[in-house]
């Protein structure tokens, strides 16, 4: 009997290997340094729960107090967890390096002590820094410039190094990036001291709102949020053509929407629905392109979308929900996509459903997770109402800790407690810590305006056409957004290429979604597609090509922006009839696309009919009445033309040169 059908109780099992601090210390039986560590590590990640907490509760404090503490716990845990010349915390000791680290941690401390000291007169040394400000500055540069290294990786520190060597020696650079030089001090009052670089509005979101929805998203899934989301997916659609495949999408895109990383959601619903997939007879490659797919968009999709949404509001100024309704539908659109790509092959390699008898049964599902899903429904109501995010986020919290407690299957104890706490620390690193340094590159190109310079330059290129535009923009979003974070891919893409798309005309919940969507699809791109990679270590399957047939099952989804660039109706800007319209296009196009690239509709598709379909599909995308009725004339067309007209066979028929 394979995982993929192992069931208990009419539920399906999920199992996690993941070995955590927690375990560590429950099963040492000796003191040593690493113990030590994991101790240090489990404090910090109780008083980062009970800090942002509290602070949701009674009130935050002073903004600038706030994140500073928020920081110096992050990197505190960070230079520890994330260890020099070792791949994990709990790896043998390398002393040289690991004194290193006890010395960035006490750094960490003691410029967050000098600050705490006398706040006052911090503040009020704001527009000329003196020397020890500057010092206390540089090292918290240098720290958080260090823990992006660690955690995310070398592009964002090149990123941030080229911006922060341009601003300082602005006048020794040629050309378009030829301009005045920024002193040390003004360099430091605004990337340290003022409230609007290290501790600007990335890290300010993280802290308010960021936290506490992680802390929603990891307890619920701790405690069976995880089993929940993929038996309520195969009881819905399990019994349908390609249900594994389509199981898998739903509960990717439910808890990817919480999670806030596309690598952890592979990961997390991955480990069963790849199996699953496979038992029934997909290939290694494809489940895991479709978890990889599934899993990425999450991202995209509301109510949290990986916490992104949070940071665009704070650059746009508008409210949370807005963003969140204004993702609404591409998402919706970008998921049907997925499920129309996963029909059709279905459908063409003869894949049958799951037998009713092998499937979770709604009542069993329901009665098991009614705990888990009410107080995700009660979240999406309050911040419907109007509630601010960190009560209504708060209040979810206290509503599922107190149901988590009705039901044996749910119930935490308090070991399970220590490891949300963990888990939540480890999750809240790497997004603070891209945040920081995103506020570094925000900073420095405030301080040296290369981020006009470089709009004027991208409108240069393109002549100032709208869809040549479009293309450059998605090329240079899906290059910068590769291998990094979601929230540290939409910031870098705010101070370099959504200006120049607001400059064009485009309005701007449009320009910032339209190159987040990119960025974030990177994962899915060869030849950094980390998605499609992490989901290939899981089927077991090649990862070129399993990235590649992520990217070809995922080509709907890349028309998704350019359809709600044209259609702003998409984004629920415009009126009902404008809505709808632009629904029915988008929507059109995707089909279109999926039908083309698959190549089947009840049965095999000739290339004449694919081209056409294709061709008429991309039209659809043009906001133009002739353009949008002739396509929808057409489809109908060869719709009517493939339901009649040909051979229902339902013998594999998969284009070899593209699966």
């Amino acid at each position: 009997m394979n995982r993929g059908e192992r069931y208990q109780e009419g539920l399906v099992e999920i199992k996690t290997q993941k070995k955590t601090i927690t375990d560590y210390l429950l099963e040492c039986r000796s003191l040593s340094i690493h113990t030590l560590i994991a101790f240090f590590l489990i404090i910090v990640s109780l008083m980062l729960a009970i800090f942002h907490l509290s602070a949701s509760w009674f009130g935050p404090p002073e903004a600038h107090l706030f994140r500073s503490v928020h920081l110096c716990l992050i990197l505190a845990a960070c230079f520890l967890y994330y260890p020099l010349g070792r791949k994990n915390w709990y790896d043998p000791i390398r002393k040289p390096l690991m004194l290193i680290d006890l010395v960035l941690v006490v750094l960490s401390i003691i410029t967050e002590i000098y600050y705490l000291v006398d706040t006052d007169s911090f503040i009020m040394r704001l527009p000329s820094p003196n020397s020890f400000d500057q010092l206390a500055g540089i090292i918290v540069i240098l720290l958080v410039l260090e823990a992006t290294r660690r955690v995310i990786g070398w592009p964002m520190i090149i990123i941030a190094v080229f911006f922060t060597t341009h601003a300082l020696f602005a006048n020794k650079f040629p050309g378009i990036l030829f301009g005045p030089a920024s002193s040390l001090s003004t360099f430091v009052s605004q990337t340290y001291m003022e409230e609007s670089g290290i501790y600007g509005i990335p890290i300010a979101v993280v802290a308010s709102f960021v936290v506490l929805f992680i802390i929603f998203g990891t307890l619920l899934r701790m405690t069976g949020g995880d089993k929940f989301f993929v038996n309520l997916a195969l009881a819905l659609t399990g019994n349908q053509t390609g249900g594994p495949a389509k199981a898998a999408v739903i509960s990717s895109m439910c808890f990817g929407s919480i999670s806030g990383s596309t690598v952890a959601n592979v990961t997390g619903t991955g480990t069963f629905t790849i199996p699953l997939m496979k038992g029934v007879g997909y290939t290694s490659y494809f489940a895991g392109a479709v978890e990889a797919v599934a899993s990425t968009g999450g991202a995209l999709m509301p109510p949290v979308m990986g916490a992104v949404a949070f940071v665009v509001a704070g650059f746009l100024g508008i409210s949370y929900w807005s963003v969140a309704l204004a993702a609404l539908l591409p998402a919706l659109i970008f998921y049907g996509g997925l499920f129309i790509m996963i029909h059709f092959w279905s459908q063409a390699k003869g894949l049958r459903p799951l037998p009713k008898e092998k499937l979770p049964q709604m009542k069993t599902v329901l009665s098991y997770g009614w705990t888990l899903l009410i107080p995700l429904l009660v979240l999406i109501g309050l911040l419907a109402s109007g509630r601010s995010a960190s009560m209504s986020v708060f209040w979810s919290i206290a509503l599922l800790f107190v149901l988590v407690f009705v039901s044996k299957s749910t119930r935490p104890n308090p070991v399970m407690l220590l490891k949300v706490c963990e888990d939540v620390m480890w999750s809240i690193i790497v997004v603070s810590v891209a945040c920081a340094c995103a506020g570094i590159i925000i900073s420095v190109t405030t301080i040296s305006g290369i981020g006009l310079r470089l709009s004027w330059l991208i409108l240069q290129i393109s002549g100032g056409n709208l869809f040549l535009t479009l293309i450059f923009i998605m090329i240079l979003s899906i290059i910068l957004g590769m291998g990094l974070p979601t929230t540290a891919v939409y910031i870098t893409l705010y101070v370099t290429v959504i200006p120049s798309l607001i400059k064009i005309g485009i309005i701007p919940i449009a320009a910032h979604m339209f190159a987040l969507y990119y960025g974030v699809l990177s994962n899915i791109i060869p030849p950094v597609a980390i998605a499609a990679y992490a989901a290939a270590g899981i089927a077991k399957s090649p990862p070129i090509k399993t990235s590649w047939t992520a990217f070809f099952i995922g080509l709907c989804g890349l028309v998704v922006p350019f359809a709600f660039v044209y259609r702003p109706a998409l984004l629920l800007v415009g009126s009902p009839v404008q809505i709808f319209w632009a629904i029915l296009c988008a929507s059109l196009a995707v089909f279109s696309l999926a039908v083309a690239v698959i190549g089947w509709f009840h049965g095999p598709l000739n290339p004449f009919w694919r081209v056409l379909v294709l061709v008429v599909g991309l039209l659809s995308l043009a906001p133009s009445l002739a353009t949008d009725i002739l396509a929808l004339s057409v489809v109908l067309l060869f719709m009517i033309y493939s339901f009649f007209g040909q051979k229902r066979s339902r013998a594999a028929h998969i284009p070899k040169q593209m699966y």
